[in-house]
């Protein structure tokens, strides 16, 4: 570690070493972290970046693989995880994007296989799977099935990827 400590706090831009050679920034001001923070891989490439405010998390936090490639978006708000949540295949492929409010899952999720073909799509409320929820093989075939309150509910139906009904149940 290297940084100035001021009236006992940290203090200004403080670096850090990591054992595989990486390494990392980030601000501090009356020992709170504030500002850009950045994590880098040994091969010097960006691991992480964010913006701290106040010792919490803000706006858009992103991070890569060590190739650069990216890996993950995430979306702060006064240190809650808050709107569009995006991550990455290695391929670089769009693995998903989930919508956060008030630190929970909310809103429509969706996930890809790593050649784009869909995986899983469905909403949350407050973390909890609701309505209809779509789950895909990457033969093409799927299940479909009802959440309420993170719970299956009701009708469950499987397909064929040539869209033939294979099963159909009931969740009471």
């Amino acid at each position: 570690h290297r940084g100035v400590f001021v009236a006992g706090e940290k203090e200004g831009v403080w670096k850090e070493w990591q054992g595989d050679g990486g390494g990392k920034t980030v601000g501090w001001v009356e020992g709170e972290r504030e500002g850009v923070s950045e994590t880098f891989y040994a091969n010097g490439k960006r691991a992480r970046a964010g913006l701290w405010r106040r010792d919490m998390r803000q706006g858009a936090w992103r991070s890569w693989r060590p190739d650069g490639t990216p890996h993950t978006e995430e979306h702060w708000d006064s240190g809650v995880a808050t709107g569009l949540w995006r991550w990455w295949h290695e391929n670089g492929v769009l693995g998903g994007a989930a919508e956060k409010e008030g630190g929970k899952l909310h809103g429509q999720f969706r996930s890809s296989f790593d050649d784009g073909q869909p995986k899983e799509e469905g909403r949350f409320e407050a973390d909890r799977g609701v309505g209809t929820w779509t789950i895909w093989t990457e033969d093409g075939s799927r299940i479909v099935d009802q959440w309420r309150a993170g719970v299956q509910e009701g009708l469950w139906q499987s397909f064929a990827p040539d869209g033939r009904k294979l099963e159909e149940g009931q969740f009471l």
